[in-house]
């Protein structure tokens, strides 16, 4: 799929959505994650380890590629309400 897009080794395949803030921002299953917060996603790992350093309570920018194009979306992380 990727090499379809023609994106390489880059980005994360959404394989399935869960309620919580990616569906809430427009996330779809078969979605390649290229960028979270403006730093590069190239593999899962890399991806949960940006996903730990969000800040709580603000909008992220989400870069996604689709079969038509790519698309970025605002990510709003949860307050920390703890």
């Amino acid at each position: 799929l990727r090499q379809q897009m023609e994106l390489g080794s880059a980005g994360v395949l959404v394989k399935t959505v869960s309620e919580g803030p990616g569906r809430d921002a427009g996330v779809r299953e078969g979605d390649i994650i290229v960028s979270l917060d403006n730093s590069p996603v190239s593999n899962v790992k890399e991806f949960t380890r940006l996903v730990e350093k969000l800040p709580s309570g603000k909008a992220v920018p989400l870069l996604l590629q689709r079969p038509r194009g790519p698309v970025f979306l605002a990510l709003r992380i949860p307050a920390d309400n703890s």
